[in-house]
């Protein structure tokens, strides 16, 4: 069973816990999961293949927690995004200019120019 957790961190070290985030989640590909798919594949050459299911699914397991924490660090992201785009507005608009995310006529402005 999975549970939420939360906690606080300041606006200007949320990438740097994210970061970490993403660290956790490299280690564990690169230490836990490895070596499962190093051991399904010993046992695959034993023929012990019930021993090879328990280590599919191990690794299964591992990619569930990465892909739930990969997740995580995604969704932390596009909210501090959101968050750094609505305060780059409000600047703008206290120095009378507008952020504009309209993309149209993009090629048209830069041939202007």
């Amino acid at each position: 069973m999975n549970i939420n957790i939360s906690y606080a961190v300041s606006f200007d070290e949320l990438p740097l816990e994210i970061k970490k985030l993403l660290e956790e989640a490299r280690i564990t590909v690169d230490n836990a999961m490895l070596d499962d798919f190093e051991e399904a594949l010993e046992k695959f050459e034993d023929e012990n293949y019930s021993c090879v299911l328990k280590s599919i699914e191990k690794v299964r397991k591992h990619l569930y927690k990465i892909d739930t924490r990969l997740q995580d660090c995604y969704s932390i992201l596009v909210g501090y995004q959101r968050m750094l785009l609505a305060e780059g507005q409000e600047q703008e608009i206290e120095s009378g200019e507008q952020l504009s995310l309209d993309f149209e006529g993009v090629e048209e402005k830069n041939e202007q120019r």
